[in-house]
């Protein structure tokens, strides 16, 4: 439910194209290189896509060309975007209404998005993620932006749309799948604890005029050997009800238990079946050496041994453009086809393209949201 970022590089001996990639266009990526786009629609590329970003920054220096850019999650606004200018209000309505009027003027669509839970608010002048949040942090919910333009969402642990029953492990040892599961190698795991943005209450309206809501449970001390006091303060974005609203902001700014997985593939595709594994999705990690594992998930077999390893959201994935991909700049137009599509991947510095030659998981114990695809 963030944006994410990209780096793309071009060589040296690319044709001028400071004129053709424009900010607010796209960048797509497809995991294999399909050749000429007019030979497919651009609903169908897009459908395909690993990845789209939206570039804000095209830069050429010294006869080489950058692009960078950001996630599509950037069309809802930060600050600055498409504003619920009339009032939008809701009763009791379910996720899938709520997310789905609140996308008014992004240039999103609704995708697949869980036609449950129940969300009163009333929404004005409010950028669509400003609202969108309010709507999120209060059901409990979070969502995920495809690269086709359309916006998945579910109640966190109660749909389809998002992985919950993990069919990937993550280990370092006894490396290999087996019918029902996918393991994959770990290069490196990093486990911190990230207590910096942890709030104890949270003041839900404006000053002077607040409703305060305090954490069940304050288990730390100030100096002075005092329950530890930290109080936010938020409008709560128009949210009906200031308890729900401030229960799943309390949960963002918990302590939260970040663990940090480097690995050797970016495409990660379950063997017994479903999509790659994406931001939102659950996922086994199992190093009990290093404090990845969780007894209540035991006895798990895997190739022949129990476990009980840790299950975690996926936060945030980053991985590299590498050679065989297929990169594309897809324009800004009332009207696109695949005939307006430039393809970029004769011309990719793959080296430079790639942060890393490895994919790095990023993922959250104790969050009620996730982050974005890089």
């Amino acid at each position: 439910m963030a944006p994410g970022d990209f780096r793309l590089s071009l060589r040296v001996d690319t044709p001028h194209l400071m004129e053709t990639v424009l900010e607010f266009g796209h960048i797509v990526i497809l995991a294999q290189y399909p050749g000429d786009p007019e030979g497919f629609t651009d609903a169908g590329l897009l459908g395909g896509a690993r990845y789209a970003g939206v570039v804000t920054e095209p830069e050429w220096r010294n006869g080489r060309m950058t692009v960078y850019g950001v996630g599509l999650d950037w069309w809802l606004g930060d600050g600055i975007g498409p504003r619920l200018e009339s009032s939008f209000s809701f009763t009791t309505a379910t996720l899938s209404t709520a997310l789905s009027g609140m996308l008014s003027g992004s240039g999103l669509t609704a995708g697949s998005i869980e036609a449950s839970g129940s969300y009163s608010g009333s929404h004005e002048d409010q950028t669509c993620k400003e609202a969108i949040t309010a709507l999120t942090r209060s059901l409990e919910a979070h969502y995920r932006v495809n690269p086709d333009f359309t916006v998945d969402g579910e109640i966190i642990g109660t749909g389809s749309v998002f992985a919950e029953t993990p069919t990937v492990l993550v280990v370092r040892e006894n490396q290999g799948s087996d019918a029902l599961i996918t393991g994959v190698p770990s290069f490196e795991l990093i486990s911190r604890r990230k207590g910096r943005d942890y709030a104890s209450r949270l003041l839900v309206g404006s000053e002077g005029s607040n409703t305060g809501v305090t954490r069940s449970s304050v288990p730390y001390y100030g100096p002075d050997g005092n329950a530890l006091s930290r109080v936010g303060l938020d409008s709560g974005s128009g949210a009906g009800s200031a308890g729900d609203y401030a229960a799943g902001w309390l949960a963002e700014h918990d302590v939260l238990t970040e663990e940090q997985i480097r690995l050797d593939q970016y495409e990660i595709v379950p063997v017994a079946g479903g999509t790659r594994v994406q931001p939102g999705d659950l996922v086994y990690v199992w190093d009990p050496q290093s404090g990845f594992y969780d007894d209540a998930n035991g006895p798990l077999w895997f190739r022949g041994q129990a476990i009980a390893p840790a299950k975690l959201r996926v936060a945030e994935v980053e991985w590299p453009i590498v050679s065989g991909m297929g990169v594309y700049y897809r324009p800004a137009a009332a009207s696109v086809t695949t005939a307006d599509w430039v393809d970029l991947t004769p011309y990719v510095d793959w080296d430079g393209s790639a942060r890393s030659q490895q994919t790095l998981l990023r993922v959250l114990a104790g969050a009620a949201t996730v982050g974005a695809e890089l």
